[in-house]
Formats: C-alpha cells, sequence, structure tokens
C-alpha cells in the first residue's frame, strides 16, 4: 500500500531532482558502488524505447532509488523472511482467514522481488507470490505471477510446478465457459476474483500455449496440446483442433495420448471435409489415419471397431464420389477418353463402394465412343498450330542448310 501511494510522487521527484536525469550514477543513502550502479539500472537494463533513460519507467526507478525503496538485499531478505512466516501460517490455517493471510503474504512477496531483483530471492518471491494467489483462488493474478517469473527466469527450477498450477488454471478457465456458465467472449466479469475479466476460453487456451511453448519437453507439453485441442474440438473449431491433433502426433511420438489423437483426427478431417468439388487432402489423410490406426494401435482400434469401419466407409464413398465426379464432367463434354479413364478408375480402385456399378455400367455405353468431340468448323482449327504439326513461320535461308551441309 506504502509503495502504491509512493508512485504518484515519485514521478515529481524525477522531474524536478537533477541527479536523476542528468547524472550517471545516484548516491543514495546505505548504498555502495556496485548497488549504486544497480540502482541506476533499474530491475531492467533495458531503457524506454527512444526515450532512453528519461522514460517514464526508468524516471519512476529512479525515483524509487532516491526516496529509498531501490534495491536493497537485507530489506529483500527481510520481507522475503516475513512472507515466507505468513505463508507457512496460512497453510495451517481455513476458509476466508487463510485466504487473508495468503495476501498478506503475497504482500510481502511482491515487495521482496521487487527490492532485489535478478536474484534467487526475486525468483523464491515471484514464485511463492504465485502460490499465494493460487491457493487464495486468485487465478488472473496467479498467472501472471507464474508469467512474470518464467518470464525473468526461463530456466527457472519451479517450472514443473508452475506447469501443473497453470494447467489447473487453464482447465478451470475453460470447463467454466464450456461447461459451467458458458457467454460471450466480450462479457465483462465483474465479481468472481477466480477468473479474468473477460473471455476465460480465450485466456485459458492462452494458458495451454504458453505451457507448451515456455516448456516444450516438460512433462505436461503433451498433456496442454491434448487439452487445447479437445477444447477447440468440443467448442466446434475443427480446423485449429486438427492443427493440434497433427502437431501432437509428430511431436509427441511416446505420448500416451497417440490412440485419441489419431481418433479425434479422424473426425476432424471429417467434419472439414466440404464435398467433392472442394480440396481432397482432408479425406485423403482421414483415410490415412484410420489405416495408421489399425497397424499401430490394434487393441485400441478393436474398442473403436464400430465408427473406424463407418467412417472408413464414409471416407471410400467421399473419394469416388470425387472421381465419378470428373468421369461425368467429362462424359457431358464428350471427352470420352478422360471419361473412360476416372470411370476405371472408380471401378477398379473403389469397387468396394456402390459407384464401382455405376461406373463399370457407363463404361460399356461409352466403349465405343471417339476419345474427342467431332470438331463443328475443323477449318477454323486448321489456322491456328499445333504441337503435333507446329511448324516455323518464316523459313530457313537456303545458304545456312548448304553451310551446315559442308561442315558435316
Amino acid at each position: 500500500m506504502k509503495q502504491n501511494l509512493l508512485r504518484p510522487a515519485v514521478y515529481l521527484i524525477a522531474l524536478v531532482c537533477p541527479a536523476c536525469t542528468s547524472t550517471g550514477q545516484m548516491q543514495v543513502p546505505g548504498l555502495g558502488d556496485s548497488q549504486a550502479d544497480i540502482v541506476f539500472r533499474g530491475q531492467d537494463d533495458e531503457p524506454d524505447g527512444v526515450l532512453g533513460k528519461f522514460g517514464p519507467s526508468q524516471l519512476y526507478q529512479q525515483a524509487k532509488n532516491a526516496a529509498g525503496y531501490g534495491p536493497d538485499e537485507s530489506v529483500a531478505r527481510q520481507l522475503f523472511q516475513e512472507g515466507d512466516a505468513l505463508y507457512r501460517q496460512a497453510i495451517a490455517q481455513e476458509g476466508k482467514q487463510r485466504s487473508a493471510t495468503m495476501l498478506d503474504a503475497a504482500d510481502k512477496f511482491k515487495a521482496a522481488a521487487d527490492r532485489w531483483p535478478k536474484s534467487i530471492i526475486e525468483e523464491d518471491s515471484l514464485f511463492l507470490l504465485g502460490e499465494c494467489y493460487f491457493f487464495s483462488n486468485r487465478y488472473p493474478d496467479a498467472s501472471e505471477a507464474y508469467d512474470k517469473l518464467v518470464k525473468k527466469f526461463e530456466n527457472t527450477r519451479y517450472m514443473e510446478i508452475v506447469g501443473k498450477r497453470r494447467f489447473a488454471i487453464a482447465q478451470y478457465w475453460i470447463d467454466h465457459q464450456q461447461k459451467v456458465d458458458p457467454d460471450l467472449p466480450i462479457t465483462p466479469n465483474l465479481s468472481s476474483k477466480d477468473l479474468p475479466f473477460f473471455d476465460k476460453f480465450g485466456h485459458g487456451l492462452r494458458v495451454l500455449d504458453k505451457i507448451r511453448l515456455d516448456d516444450p519437453t516438460g512433462k505436461l507439453a503433451d498433456d496442454a496440446t491434448m487439452a487445447a485441442a479437445i477444447s477447440h474440438f468440443k467448442a466446434e473449431r475443427y480446423v485449429r483442433a486438427d492443427e493440434l491433433f497433427t502437431d501432437l502426433r509428430r511431436s509427441f511420438p511416446n505420448s500416451d495420448h497417440q490412440f485419441m489423437a489419431h481418433l479425434l483426427g479422424v473426425k476432424c478431417k471429417l467434419k472439414i471435409y466440404q464435398g467433392p468439388d472442394y480440396s481432397q487432402i482432408p479425406i485423403e489423410d482421414a483415410e490415412k489415419l484410420i489405416r495408421q490406426i489399425q497397424i499401430q494401435f490394434p487393441q485400441e482400434a478393436e474398442a473403436e471397431r464400430e465408427f473406424l469401419v463407418s467412417a472408413l466407409k464414409e471416407v471410400r464413398l467421399k473419394r469416388a464420389q470425387h472421381e465419378m465426379g470428373l468421369a461425368r464432367y467429362y462424359d457431358r463434354r464428350k471427352e470420352y477418353s478422360a471419361a473412360r479413364h476416372y470411370y476405371n478408375k472408380v471401378r477398379t480402385e473403389f469397387s468396394d463402394t456402390s459407384l464401382a456399378e455405376k461406373a463399370s455400367n457407363r463404361l460399356e455405353s461409352i466403349s465405343d465412343k471417339p476419345d474427342s468431340p467431332e470438331q463443328k468448323v475443323p477449318w477454323l482449327t486448321k489456322l491456328f498450330p499445333t504441337p503435333e504439326r507446329e511448324k516455323p513461320l518464316v523459313a530457313r535461308n537456303p545458304l545456312d542448310v548448304v553451310k551446315e551441309t559442308i561442315r558435316r
């Protein structure tokens, strides 16, 4: 609270104090030369864009230092110890009293991280700050604390437990949207501190993405990918779900979710497919996945045998419909050579479908038809050269022919 009250005042101090803006170092009582250097650099070595050391955050940090709120290891350790004592006390409590003590501990950890940046004290403080918010059911604040921890300490030793906390938060937000209280993404949350201000579903998915991106080789990377894919699938976002199922199959070959990623991938492909007049890639991929399931997961496939058999029949029929459509297209244009090719393809490659007999019957009907339609104005066609009888527009010079003969 004291630090929040300080914020408006320190900007004024920074503007009127020449030492804050014109000197290379600031002499703060109680700090040595190395600490003074930290004071000047503040918590971040990066200045505020083109403003450099005159940017808002730099001026604010310099003013805090001048007012006695700059980096101080001893103060940070004291704050951390006080926060740790409150945290241990809160664990033994219950209900509202526990939450209140946790929030008191959170204030201590937050101040400790601020007073000695880029240190193990800051790392521990940020982690326990997230824990205090998590166990107080303030999940947005907890998520923010965990994000700050991972951003500042990419290889933090708390990564595994942070992943578990993030996963629980994401699942809670997604389930709340899909099962408990569905609403529009723009609907504001004005009462619940355990939910984000708006778009519970979107925030949950973003947390899952952070698990995958921040720790791609961690134990929860495949779980987060699968959870995100299933969430999109339930929301009927089949294209994005298919992308995530594909990513899981390729990036996590040893995952326990491999079978479900294959099975739900088939369902996504069938949903994405738009018909015989559109791209056949989804339906072809669906057939490949069904074949892979039968080979790689024979036991699991037996439990889903009814669906897989039905899906394979559907896939084969849809592929046959595409080839049949091409055959009928050329048939209508009386380009019987191309039509016979596709009718024969349906008859031979898709003999297990109901269209094979129709294709065979039509093949017999056009067996004596010419390959190409008769030209109605053949004299007009002859005016234009064709690849078979193309001739030069200008005859070669006879002297060139004689010279080539002599050289030979």
